[in-house]
């Protein structure tokens, strides 16, 4: 159902469009980490060890190298941060679950945002996070697969709308993106950092717009 991050991945368009080759993003807005991590690090060490990830660009490079993209193409499975990990492929809501596992554990609340299925154009999910600078002004930013979205964005909304337009750049069509939903995943009853079911139950009246 959410297919975004995987057709991106597959495309080259993560390599490409959204780093702003064709000038229309800058690197201040998104800065690409290259894939430099090659050892697949064990969920104990990156859980509490030493390796555990402790910045934005560690987070994403932890997640490249542990988490291969994939494709559901018959059955949604929303999986916890340690299933995503220990099974090393996942599409973006298991990505995205676990970026904000790991955000939180730097000091960010566990935020996801959901881009609704709507008709032909697929859903969406990302990490997304609120930091607030030196004035105490709040910005916000993202993670998806291979880059992060630097916090330079006034509001959830503003980031909604600037990624909807990256992905009509990129594949023709925006995402729904006036019904995005961003939801703290602690507010939720399941175990989303580690348990071993299904988590799309509590979160499927959010995945297509009504």
């Amino acid at each position: 159902m959410f297919k975004g991050l995987v057709n991106l991945v597959l495309s080259g368009a993560v390599g490409i469009g959204l780093i702003g080759i064709s000038g229309c993003i800058t690197e201040t807005r998104i800065t690409r980490i290259p894939h430099v991590l090659r050892k697949v690090i064990s969920w104990s060490e990156a859980d509490s060890g030493i390796s555990q990830p402790k910045t934005l660009e560690e987070i994403v490079r932890y997640q490249q190298a542990c988490i291969k993209p994939s494709l559901e193409t018959n059955y949604d499975d929303w999986k916890s941060a340690e299933r995503t990990h220990r099974e090393g492929y996942g599409d973006c809501e298991d990505y995205a679950v676990s970026a904000a596992y790991f955000l939180e554990k730097i000091g960010y609340d566990p935020l996801i945002m959901i881009f609704p299925a709507n008709g032909k154009v697929g859903g969406h999910a990302l990490a997304v996070f609120k930091k607030t600078g030196e004035e105490g002004v709040d910005k916000y930013g993202y993670i998806d697969y291979g880059i992060y979205g630097s916090p330079i964005y006034k509001s959830f909304e503003e980031l909604a709308e600037d990624l909807s337009k990256m992905h009509k750049r990129n594949s023709g069509s925006e995402y729904a993106w006036k019904n995005h939903v961003v939801l703290n995943l602690n507010d939720f009853s399941c175990d989303w950092k580690h348990g071993k079911e299904n988590l799309l139950e509590y979160f499927k009246n959010y995945v297509r717009t009504k």
